[in-house]
């Protein structure tokens, strides 16, 4: 909670730095923003302060070529967010799929979002959820890493 503000308000606080830091990830500003939601440390990279975590996994494709925008750590959940300039949602979505097949992944179930491509992956107790939709110069693709369901994780710095 914030310094001298009651649950609701810092709850409000926290989602106005939440919304504001998604904002920025359009990529005018480098900045970090650290904020506690429900307890836990979320911390948000945006623009050029944007790069992928060094224990970012070697096997999980990333479209090439590719800008990070947005990095995200929330405990065991990783997201980041990537501009593929020049390709298309669908183009995209079957060299992703192709990539995550060969590096071992096993597609799983994945609710179909209203716009753009869904996928998602399972791999020895880690699971990876992508959305790919379209962007002004190609397609923006959010990556979200985070453990199995039902599996025990070791939270990320």
């Amino acid at each position: 909670m914030l310094p001298g503000m009651g649950p609701r308000r810092a709850l409000v606080a926290c989602t106005l730095l939440a919304v504001a830091a998604a904002g920025l990830s359009a990529g005018a500003t480098a900045q970090t923003v650290t904020l506690n939601q429900g307890g836990k440390d979320v911390r948000i990279a945006i623009g050029g302060e944007a790069a992928l975590p060094a224990d970012f996994p070697g096997d999980v494709a990333l479209p090439q070529p590719h800008t990070v925008v947005r990095v995200q750590h929330s405990g065991a959940v990783t997201t980041v967010e990537l501009d593929v300039p020049g390709a298309t949602v669908d183009d995209a979505a079957a060299r992703f799929r192709a990539d995550m097949l060969a590096a071992g992944w096993t597609a799983a179930a994945v609710r179909r979002p209203a716009e753009g491509r869904g996928q998602a992956w399972e791999k020895t107790g880690r699971a990876v959820v992508a959305w790919l939709a379209p962007a002004p110069a190609g397609i923006r693709m959010q990556l979200e890493l985070l453990p199995q369901r039902g599996t025990a994780a070791t939270p990320s710095p």
